[in-house]
């Protein structure tokens, strides 16, 4: 039974891959910034290999979305 209109069952883990500048992390950092607000939680988990806390939060702010410090 799906537990919201995303198609992700709860507790899920999701894994997003695919080859160099086709927009994966723009499109993880989308789903937890959705999941986030539409839960009303204040953490998250997403973990990647390839870019540290710091890159993340950049990006993350390049878009014009807020991170809690």
């Amino acid at each position: 039974e799906l537990q919201n209109d995303v198609g992700f069952d709860h507790g899920s883990t999701i894994l997003i891959s695919g080859a160099p500048g086709l927009g994966r992390t723009v499109v993880a950092l989308s789903m937890v910034r959705s999941l986030l607000f539409q839960y009303q939680r204040s953490k998250l988990y997403y973990i990647t290999t390839e870019m540290t806390r710091e890159s993340l939060e950049r990006r993350y702010r390049n878009y014009g979305w807020f991170v809690k410090e």
